[in-house]
């Protein structure tokens, strides 16, 4: 065994696996290895290192499903495996880690439903799955995420209609929905989050109009389906329209 707590290889241009041997590092709480060109299978003996708090894999070449033993981290605070390989479902024992603040899993080939485990993530304040293969609505267990701040669904093939328990998110600032499947209409409850910024929910098959009460929030940006003649979203707020 050894007391390694501190292991950061960013920007190195590592080459090869995470070793088994890994595991070996009982003390470990910070690892990341940031941009570096590393791939294959995160091992097993990873999720055995129980003192990890923050995990850093961004843009690599990692592939393989997520591990559901990562819900055995139970002190991980900050998951960011953005812009790898990864395939496979998001494991429902993610939603298991109450310390989670940032679940970032962004830029990957990620498939199946956000898990509807996610109502135990209290501390959770960002949600980055963009640009996945995700299908399936958004579960109402997101809705009990209060702390959270970002939630970012884009370029993935989630469908439904937005439910009226957004304004539950009351911390939200950043909503990112655009290039989905989803369908209905605006709800007027998003005009009860009064820390939202930024709200893009355009390529949908969303229609009717942006309610009065959103348009006098005066968004920095606010991006619809509303350019076409007639708009599928009539909207006379919006910063930016899309055909």
């Amino acid at each position: 065994m050894t007391t390694k707590e501190y292991l950061e290889l960013q920007i190195n241009d590592l080459t090869g696996a995470i070793p088994k041997s890994i595991g070996a590092l009982s003390s470990l709480y910070h690892f990341s290895v940031y941009n570096n060109i590393l791939g294959g299978t995160v091992p097993e003996e990873f999720y055995a290192l129980t003192s990890l708090k923050h995990i850093d894999l961004t843009a690599n070449y990692f592939s393989g499903s997520i591990s559901s033993k990562i819900g055995d981290l139970d002190d991980l605070i900050n998951i960011y495996y953005g812009e790898n390989l990864f395939d496979g479902s998001i494991p429902e024992e993610i939603g298991y880690l109450s310390a989670l603040e940032v679940l970032d899993l962004h830029g990957n080939y990620i498939s199946g439903h956000i898990p509807d485990t996610l109502d135990g993530l209290k501390n959770m304040t960002e949600c980055v799955l963009f640009s996945n293969d995700i299908t399936g609505s958004i579960p109402y267990s997101l809705f009990h995420a209060e702390s959270l701040e970002i939630l970012a669904l884009s370029a993935n093939r989630i469908e439904g209609h937005l439910s009226s328990r957004f304004d539950d998110l009351v911390n939200l600032r950043e909503i990112y929905l655009w290039d989905n499947m989803i369908t209905g209409t605006l709800p007027d409850d998003f005009a009860n989050l009064e820390f939202l910024e930024h709200l893009e929910f355009n390529n949908n098959e969303i229609t009717g109009r942006v309610p009065d009460e959103i348009c006098e929030m005066n968004l920095d940006t606010l991006y619809a389906d509303c350019k076409g003649i007639p708009p599928e979203v009539a909207c006379t707020c919006c910063t930016l329209c899309w055909d």
